[in-house]
């Protein structure tokens, strides 16, 4: 990756989460506040991208939810207090769900 200045990665990171979230909205019209509140917590990237093309593939919100989930568990992506933050706001929302 070139390098980005820190201005630069906030706008490319912002526009990355804006993205994901917009395309959310237009497939599934609602997308709860606790998902997009874990997807605004997000630094990195690569993980960010890959949820950009969850979204535009993936069948349902509860799925996305259960993707963003293995991927903030994964040794990959290691962000601490991000990490515990998103599975424990995902595991929230899906108990409403289900209920």
């Amino acid at each position: 990756m070139p390098f980005l200045s820190r201005i630069e990665l906030d706008a490319k990171l912002e526009t990355l989460r804006e993205n994901a979230i917009t395309i959310l909205e237009v497939r599934f019209r609602e997308v709860p506040p606790e998902l997009i509140d874990v997807i605004n917590t997000l630094k990195d990237v690569a993980v960010l991208k890959q949820l950009h093309r969850q979204a535009i593939t993936i069948l349902s919100i509860q799925e996305f939810q259960q993707v963003l989930e293995q991927i903030l568990c994964s040794e990959k992506y290691s962000a601490g207090e991000t990490e515990s933050l998103a599975s424990r706001e995902v595991s929230n929302h899906q108990h409403l769900v289900n209920y």
